[in-house]
């Protein structure tokens, strides 16, 4: 047992009104032993002559003692709770000897001795030493026994418990499950508490209170938790900082009771506590009150006044529900000059006089995306006098699984393929060759086989949650580890300033099942690489094959474009773009039959491949293949397959007659155009425009005088016809059927062209495969499977906190712009130590945002369904799933990846015309990644880790923050010209100049890095992700410093708060909750020996902390 002997000796020594009883008692204590030989009597130790060079064996030795050892002996003795002190005479002011805790299973009452003491023996029940005692009577002893019984554990247990059933019974007991709000729902009022004249104890100390609220309604019995507020030690003036909302979710009426506890909080680590009194209410006696304020009196279990307790109340207003009718639901009402806030100075005493309403900004779709919110409320002290108003929200995401599963089933349909390129290949003449192309069938089977598993278990999911306890799970590795949302709101009605902060916090992303005995993703791409003896060809055949296959998708997007009959036939500049751009991906994509390999690839085919096949011949030898059935599915798939895949029989085709084909069909494509626009008198006078067009000009000078053997005359001829039959025609109908009836034969002849060079470029790819070496090809596929696995955590992870910043916020304008011209910022703040298993995840991180720079998303208006016209999105109640037309869709390949993403229509509102691409945005994000080290590793790193690689990855990302930067001043200097780009206290410049010096400066646990870091990237509209291990202790940490450190900056927190906010929001924010949902508990998985290695900022408040499951 772990005691404070100086604590101990305090607690005997207080006045005696602290103590049970106290007095005189006889205690046997055992007398320091003298080794004797187990055989030996006490008799025989001092008679026994000396032996001297003999040894006696340790076994044969005991303490001497037993029964004979033990010393009767009088001393004073006081009982309090279940200690009992005795001192080490019989006088009450002598100093205390001992302590014997009372862990009693049974009272013995001994045979009266010889020398006229009354002895009773304690028995204890787990098992430890007998303690035997004595009284000078027999009613002092039986005062003893009954006293002593009824301070043993055991006793006040039962008691205990009984009470709690008889409780039960009267009350229905009292539920301690916080209520927690659904996504999106703006509480009906916060009341806000503070208690004065608390009474303090004996000894004049004042009391550590907090409060508690519970409520009950008329339909229920049971008292059911709304929630606590923070302890304040030592005062018996209490002003408490969280406030505690009342939900409509609640089911709250007019006469819902409400009652009100206040603890004296003795010590925070084992909450320990006494009740100091309570209060009932209903709440309309609250609202009769023109203040919303009443001071009720504390009474205690006695019946006697404690002290006085005061609730304020004030109401909140959704502006989203105002304006959810509105025509634009998203516009930022409740900015600066339009803040409506009524509210008084704080007090020194009483929370402040709270008025009328407080208005929350709409959250657009929130109840959509996200889901099992937990909600907290604090009115923080402002160093203008008045209070800042901060709303804390913690919310699960619903994109978990559906990005994971869409990548699964998109890297499945992508394996599938592989293996039909090797079915192209057909039966190989040498039997290595033959070897090779079943074992590559094999492992491309057995990915099929891991990833279709894997994608059951995501989809079977019931929870849109993976606990930190779940890390090791391999079948929901793809899902990131503990992602939430964490929002932050705030208000200053002093500053009539506003803002809502949102930061993603996750788990590293990386590959745990995986393992770390070759390092992370970085380390093992940096030895793949390095071991390659001859020159890689698979890497450009597959790009090139990525480059076709996106080519096809540009052209076939097109071709829909050019044949819808639509606004588009009247817009020649519009024409003129998707030509000219058709034109510059189709000419380079010819340039790909040019490279060696092609050439060398389909010689080694040629070469390699029999001639006398039967008519399956890629299966007549695949008798050792176990997954034949799966092989004869694929090579018998449904025709789409058949247009950009060979068969087994069939002959490619060659690159000349490739590039031929192109060519042809391009200069066919202009010719039918150029007819068509000049038959249309809106569009005959735009030859202008063709200066800005060069491709298209190119091919029509080709063109003239050769299609249908027409000149210039013979065309302007055929315009004056049409424009003389113009009059007598259905114009509008006409020319659609028209347009589309002749660009269709020569689009479809472009079509066949560019899907004849995919095939072949898709059978190159194969080849280069066949012609791997084994061992190469085995560590390439293992890689690339870690690498999707953190990739697709990645992803997940960007795509939420990206929807949540454009779908779930007021319409930002600065924003919308920097999207379409530069991208945006996604800033990744890791608190990971690169030593041992944490270096390899920090690799895997890295490889993962790389990963994620080249994905490109696109933003198109949702298309709502007609019967949800005139419903917000967040009426939708799907517990389980996202509306079809709200959710992210994702195409293309490993390596040229396009997201589309469904935004309010009314974000387009808020650009130029020339900012988006025919109505779409178009961009990609940024990735900057920072990571410090800030548990007690970070020593152990930098003495014997390797830092120099995660300092240059730091200095990259700085760099690209920098270029973003200039980018940033130069796009809002010309779309923003009256704007004021720098804060007077804080310049961008000057912020980016000092995180540039902390970073070159290599100090150990520099946090300062992150708090610049996040100040640069929400100043230039950035995302922000905070991540550790497990993201939820030292992301804990991160997070609560970065909100107080946004209201000491922002919102003008006053310093001497700043500390006391700090804990506050760790001690009874949302981030306790987090660590309750990983790993059952809420206490942060942190050590005392830990703490003291973490910065300052990094350590949490006593009582939310200790060892538990990481």
């Amino acid at each position: 047992m772990k005691f404070n002997k100086q604590e101990l000796s305090n607690l005997a020594c207080q006045s005696c009104n602290r103590f049970i009883k106290e007095g005189l008692l006889v205690v046997y204590e055992k007398q320091d032993g003298v080794i004797f030989k187990r055989n030996e009597n006490r008799s025989d130790v001092d008679n026994k002559p000396k032996k001297s060079n003999s040894r006696s064996s340790l076994r044969n030795l005991s303490c001497y003692g037993s029964s004979l050892s033990r010393v009767a002996t009088e001393r004073w003795c006081r009982l309090r709770g279940n200690m009992l002190f005795y001192f080490k005479s019989n006088e009450a002011w002598s100093e205390p000897a001992g302590v014997i805790v009372l862990d009693i299973g049974n009272i013995q009452v001994d045979p009266v001795p010889l020398d006229g003491n009354w002895p009773f023996t304690l028995v204890m029940a787990r098992g430890g030493g007998n303690q035997r005692l004595a009284a000078c009577s027999e009613g002092e002893r039986d005062s003893w026994i009954e006293v002593l019984h009824m301070a043993s554990y055991t006793y006040i247990r039962a008691q205990v418990t009984s009470l709690q059933l008889q409780l039960q019974k009267l009350v229905g007991g009292l539920t301690v499950i916080t209520n927690n709000p659904e996504a999106g729902e703006v509480a009906l009022m916060e009341l806000a508490i503070a208690c004065d004249n608390l009474r303090c104890d004996g000894y004049g100390l004042p009391p550590s209170p907090q409060a508690i609220l519970h409520y009950r309604t008329t339909e229920s019995f049971h008292w059911q938790q709304v929630g606590q507020t923070e302890s304040i030690e030592d005062c018996s003036n209490p002003i408490f900082l969280v406030t505690l909302p009342l939900w409509s979710s609640m089911g709250m009426q007019h006469d819902t009771k409400l009652r009100l506890t206040v603890n004296d909080v003795k010590e925070a680590m084992s909450r320990t506590h006494v009740v100091v009194g309570a209060s009932e209410f209903t709440l309309s006696s609250l609202l009769k009150e023109g203040a919303l304020k009443r001071r009720l009196p504390l009474i205690n279990s006695s019946g006697v006044q404690v002290g006085f307790v005061t609730v304020a109340g004030h109401t909140v207003i959704d502006l989203g529900d105002t304006m959810r009718h509105s025509s634009n639901p998203q516009s930022p009402l409740a900015q600066e000059d339009n803040l409506v806030l009524h509210q008084h100075r704080r007090t020194q005493s009483l929370p402040p006089r709270l008025l009328t309403e407080l208005r929350r900004p709409p959250q657009g779709w929130i109840s959509v995306y996200f889901t099992q919110p937990i909600s907290r409320c604090y009115r923080f002290h402002s160093g203008l006098g008045g209070d800042i108003v901060v709303h804390e929200s913690m919310l699960e995401s619903r994109l978990n699984n559906f990005i994971p599963a869409q990548l699964l089933k998109l890297w499945i349909n992508q394996e599938k393929d592989l293996v039909r390129e090797l079915v192209a290949l057909g039966e190989m003449v040498s039997s290595p060759w033959q070897q090779r192309l079943l074992q590559l069938f094999e492992r491309h089977f057995r990915r099929i086989g891991d990833y279709t598993q894997a994608l059951e278990s995501v989809e079977s999911a019931t929870s849109f949650f993976r606990p930190s306890s779940q890390k090791d799970k391999s079948t929901l590795q793809y899902c990131p580890v503990n992602l939430h949302l964490q929002r932050f709101w705030g208000q200053n009605s002093s500053l009539r300033k506003e803002g809502t902060y949102d930061c993603l916090t996750v788990g590293a992303f990386t590959a745990i099942p995986h393992g770390f005995k070759g390092g992370g993703l970085l380390k093992l791409l940096r030895n793949f690489h390095a071991s390659s003896m001859q020159i890689d060809h698979v890497l450009p055949a597959r790009e090139a094959v990525q480059a076709a296959c996106q080519t096809l998708r540009h052209i076939q997007g097109a071709v829909k474009l050019l044949l819808g009959a639509g606004s588009i036939q009247h817009d020649f500049s519009a024409v003129l773009k998707i030509v000219e751009s058709l034109i510059k991906r189709v000419r380079s994509l010819a340039t790909l039959l040019e490279e060696p390999f092609v050439g060398d690839a389909l010689s080694f085919f040629e070469n390699n491949k029999l001639t006398n096949a039967t008519l399956t011949p890629v299966l007549a030898d695949f008798s050792l293949l176990p997954l034949r059935s799966m092989a004869e599915r694929l090579v018998h798939d449904t025709s789409s397959s058949r247009k950009t895949f060979y068969s087994a029989t069939d002959e490619p085709e060659p690159a000349d007659l490739i590039r031929l084909n192109l060519e042809a069909s391009l200069l066919a494509l202009a010719g039918k155009l150029h007819v068509l626009l000049k038959l249309q008198p809106q569009m005959s006078n735009n030859n202008s425009q063709l200066e800005q067009a060069p491709g298209f000009a190119s091919l029509l000078e080709k063109y003239e005088g050769r299609l249908y053997s027409d000149s210039v005359d013979s065309i302007n001829q055929n315009v004056e016809d049409e424009n003389a039959t113009e009059e007598n025609r259905s114009s509008n109908t006409e020319h659609a059927e028209k347009w589309v009836a002749d660009l269709s034969p020569c689009l479809s002849k472009l079509l066949s062209a560019a899907q004849t060079l995919v095939k072949t470029l898709r059978l190159v790819h194969g080849v280069q495969r066949l012609q791997e070496e084994l061992p190469r090809s085995a560590t390439a596929h293992s890689v690339q499977h870690r690498r999707d696995v953190c990739f697709s955590q990645a992803l997940t992870s960007a795509l939420t906190i990206l929807v949540a910043r454009l779908c779930c916020n007021p319409v930002d304008p600065e924003l919308m712009v920097l999207l379409s011209n530069a991208g945006i910022l996604l800033n990744v703040e890791g608190l990971l130590t690169p030593y041992r298993a944490e270096a390899g995840m920090w690799s895997d991180m890295a490889v993962a945002l790389e990963d994620l720079a080249g994905v490109r998303f696109l933003l198109i208006p949702a298309s709502v369904s007609s019967s949800n016209t005139n419903s917000s999105p967040n009426s939708i109640k799907q517990p389980n799933t996202i509306p079809k037309e709200y959710l992210p869709q994702i195409h293309g390949c490993r390596d040229a990846l396009q997201v589309m993403i469904p935004v309010p229509p009314t974000l387009f509102s808020t650009l130029p015309p020339s900012a988006s691409r025919l109505g779409l945005i178009e961009f990609q994000l940024i990735p900057v990644f920072f990571n410090i080290g800030v548990n007690e590793q970070a020593l152990l790193a930098d003495k014997f880790g390797d830092m120099s690689i995660v300092s240059a990855t730091n200095l990259q990302s700085f760099e690209r923050l920098d270029i973003y930067h200039r980018q940033y001043q130069k796009l809002m200097t010309e779309h923003f010209p009256g704007k004021r780009l720098n804060d007077p206290r804080f310049s961008l410049s000057d912020i980016l100049s000092q995180l540039q010096t902390e970073l070159a400066s290599n100090k150990i646990q520099n946090i300062t890095v992150h708090s610049l870091a996040e100040i640069a990237v929400r100043r230039m509209r950035g995302l922000r992700i905070t991540c550790c291990k497990s993201a939820k202790d030292r992301t804990g940490m991160a997070v609560t410093l970065e909100q107080t450190n946004i209201l000491l900056n922002d919102f003008d927190l006053a310093t001497a708060e700043f500390h006391k906010s700090l804990l506050c929001m760790r001690s009874q924010g949302t981030r306790r909750e987090n660590t309750k949902k990983n790993v059952g508990t809420n206490k942060f998985a942190f050590n005392r020996l830990q703490l003291m290695a973490f910065p300052e900022l990094y350590r949490p408040p006593p009582g939310t902390y200790g060892n538990v499951q990481s």
